[in-house]
């Protein structure tokens, strides 16, 4: 039986009155005039149906569904404005949301079950004919036929996707994985686009069933009955209910994660679905919790795929920007590439650790390497050949053998020859190549046959071995060499081009690879060549006994040239600063103090075996020393130490000096007196010295010897030289000893 809808009219005429112009506002409550036909879709939802057809005419839109027929309740919530009846449940039973059809109607018209009226003026309605339909119909004549085609183009462009958390209206949502979690009677929901894989939504409004017009910019798609405004284009953000729904969510949405990763559906483009920009759900805002939800999950639960397969914690990866790293060293990186703002988000929020190839060159032992394959090691190759520095001290280079060394320690493999009539066996060394290539570490001919990593090789500098190397490698090492290795050592001094040859020079001197013999003992070992003298007659006469000195062995008189070049010495060495362009040494060159040996003289001088040599002297000795030590090097003896604050020397003071050369000959009794002894040098003048003593003044006024008169004088008195030496730089203690010689004279004769 129909409604009374002459009983409804009049109670609503007592309620709104006579005037309805005010109600004519409902018709304008959306600023999109079709979102009227969501409205009509809710409608149908909440009336069970399976089905809505909506059929535009050019004077009329006619709206089906099978759905529950109307009932006077229905009819009474049709033609009000309130909308009490209305639940978290109801997403448009009718009330306000309906009146969005009067931007195009004035006298909407509804047939259903019993029930047969139109409606005018908003709110009073009028019986009409039945129909005698058994669906629920709509028809809606148009005030303006132009609006026929906007209603048509709304209704064609109507999203299929807008239907995807309807329980009644057939829908496909094959595109979707839909998740759902109970919140007392009512459900909240997720729904992540799968096409198949899980990919960000371009858009995600908020669901309230249908789509609102509230934006999430949560990449996936929220549902939940939410209490939005009347025309649904926002939410009540600081609605409890709201917020309690958005909580729950979040914890659905950590659940969704789980699942989406134990069905292999957990991608990395499936991370860009999340809330990944921090920007968009500040503190305190209305989805921080969804952001939060992901964030804490991704952190601390096994959800973020590793390249390889699987998923592992933030703490157990790394990033890296570099694609290239990132393939090489798959296992333990998140797989790439990262859709924009994923990276930043997994390593600032979420706390994945991020790896530049310097930082990964540590992680990179011959361990490692071990277990990669030669196609892997050439691709590797191609990588580190832009960023040289960084693995130069790595053991990068695969040998023959399979085992990995430093670049420095590696060369190429021996050029092949070609088989002709004449030549060597196939594959064996080229003329001129080491014999004992085969003692060589040399990267493994696979790869460096290919182009790619020949390119890196020639980059680090690896070349194939020749002479230098031979020395370097195979013959020095060895504790023992025989004439055959000192001949290669010598061929190889020869053939060396300039730079290599500073490289042999340099190994050369700081190995103890010469067989010496002591001065002394006679005891043989191996030194460097700095470390030994060249045997002669002289120095056998100044080093003679010394325990300290080595003489080179004999058998290496053919190539005297060469050790010398080594720094084998013929002759004493002097130890002393060498004096700058003005002739002076250089001692001190800090902030307020500045000192300098002028004229060459280095207080720090020391000339070797010096001190063993005046200790036990012998007349041939004392000779050397003389002769060829000491008068050559009088410079070293003593001089003048200037100082100063300034650096320009300025205002300086001088100060006259010795060395430790001037105090060991000045100390020792060495030099041969007429008598046959050993005297000091201030003990006697040149005069007294052997004929075969070079007549050197400089040096015998630099040891304070004593001159001719002043050793007679000496004798004649019993005094020492070195005593009237002194009184002479003193008179006032030769008038002392005048004036105390009269008192005594005076009190003898009294």
């Amino acid at each position: 039986m129909p409604a009374d809808y002459q009983k409804i009219r009049e109670e609503n005429i007592a309620r709104y009155g006579w005037d309805t112009a005010v109600l004519d506002l409902l018709g304008h409550l959306y600023s999109d005039r079709t979102h009227f036909i969501f409205e009509l879709i809710q409608n149908a939802e909440d009336a069970g149906a399976t089905r809505i057809d909506f059929d535009v005419h050019d004077d009329r839109l006619e709206v089906r569904h099978d759905g529950r027929p109307f009932t006077e309740a229905d009819v009474r919530g049709i033609c009000g404005v309130a909308s009490s009846g209305k639940d978290l449940t109801s997403i448009g039973k009718f009330g306000i949301g309906f009146k969005a059809v009067y931007a195009y109607t004035t006298s909407p018209r509804v047939y259903s079950g019993d029930e047969a009226f139109r409606i005018e003026n908003y709110v009073r309605p009028h019986a009409i004919d039945p129909l005698g339909n058994d669906d629920t119909l709509f028809v809606f004549p148009l005030d303006n036929p132009a609006d026929a085609a906007e209603i048509r183009a709304a209704i064609r462009a109507l999203d299929p996707d807008a239907f995807l958390f309807l329980k009644n209206i057939k829908h496909q949502n094959r595109r979707w994985r839909v998740f759902q979690r109970a919140v007392g009677a009512h459900h909240v929901e997720i729904a992540f686009r799968a096409e198949p894989a899980i990919a960000a939504c371009a858009r995600s409004p908020l669901y309230v069933y249908l789509p609102t017009q509230k934006e999430t910019f949560l990449g996936f798609l929220v549902q939940g009955p939410y209490r939005t405004t009347p025309a649904r284009d926002n939410v009540g953000e600081q609605d409890p209910d709201n917020q309690a729904l958005v909580r729950e969510t979040a914890s659905l949405l950590r659940d969704a994660l789980r699942v989406l990763r134990d069905e292999a559906l957990l991608t990395v483009d499936a991370l860009a679905a999340l809330p990944i920009d921090p920007a968009r759900f500040p503190r305190g805002s209305f989805f921080r919790p969804l952001f939060d939800a992901a964030r804490d999950a991704l952190a601390t639960e096994e959800l973020i795929p590793v390249a390889g397969g699987g998923y592992a914690k933030a703490a157990a990866l790394r990033l890296a920007s570099d694609p290239e790293l990132r393939e090489l060293f798959g296992a333990g990186f998140v797989p790439g590439p990262l859709a924009p703002g994923l990276y930043d988000y997994l390593r600032d929020e979420v706390g994945i650790a991020e790896v530049s190839a310097a930082e990964l060159a540590g992680d990179v032992t011959a361990e490692f390497l071990a277990e990669q394959s030669d196609e892997w090691l050439v691709r590797f190759y191609r990588y580190i050949l832009r960023d040289l520095d960084t693995w130069r001290s790595r053991p990068v280079i695969r040998l023959e053998d399979g085992s990995h060394v430093l670049p420095s320690a590696a060369y190429l493999p021996a050029p092949r020859s070609y088989p002709e009539p004449g030549s060597p066996r196939p594959g064996s060394p080229r003329p001129g190549f080491p014999e004992r290539a085969s003692g060589f570490p040399t990267v493994r001919r696979a790869i460096a046959a290919n182009p790619s990593a020949r390119a890196l090789l020639d980059a680090l500098g690896l070349t194939t071995p020749d002479v230098v190397d031979e020395v370097l490698r195979l013959v020095l090492p060895r504790k023992e060499l025989d004439d055959a290795d000192l001949a290669l050592i010598m061929r190889a001094i020869e053939e060396a081009p300039p730079a290599r040859r500073r490289l042999l020079d340099e190994a050369l001197q700081r190995t103890a690879f010469l067989a010496g013999e002591n001065a002394a003992s006679g005891e043989e070992r191996l030194l460097c060549p700095g470390e030994l003298y060249f045997r002669s007659q002289e120095l056998e006469v100044y080093f003679g006994g010394n325990p300290d000195v080595w003489f080179a062995a004999d058998r290496y008189g053919p190539w005297r040239r060469q050790l010398r070049e080594m720094g084998v010495r013929e002759n004493v060495r002097v130890r002393a600063r060498r004096p700058d362009l003005s002739g002076h040494v250089l001692l001190a060159d800090e902030f307020a103090r500045h000192e300098r040996g002028l004229d060459g003289f280095d207080p720090d001088a020391w000339i070797d075996g010096l001190e063993f040599a005046l200790g036990h002297a012998s007349h041939a000795r004392s000779e050397y020393v003389w002769n060829a030590v000491l008068a050559p090097n009088h410079r070293l003896i003593a001089g003048i130490v200037e100082k100063s604050v300034r650096d320009a020397f300025v205002d300086a003071t001088r100060e006259s000096t010795g060395s430790a050369i001037s105090e060991a000959a000045r100390r020792e009794a060495w030099l041969p007196a007429p008598d046959g002894s050993f005297r000091r040098p201030a003990e006697l003048s040149l005069a007294d010295l052997p004929a075969t003593f070079a007549q050197d003044e400089n040096l015998a006024r630099t040891l304070g010897m004593a001159q001719p008169t002043v050793a007679q004088a000496a004798r004649q008195l019993g005094i020492p030289a070195s005593v009237l030496w002194g009184l002479s730089a003193h008179p006032d203690l030769v008038a002392t000893i005048e004036y105390e010689l009269k008192m005594r004279a005076h009190n003898r004769d009294t």
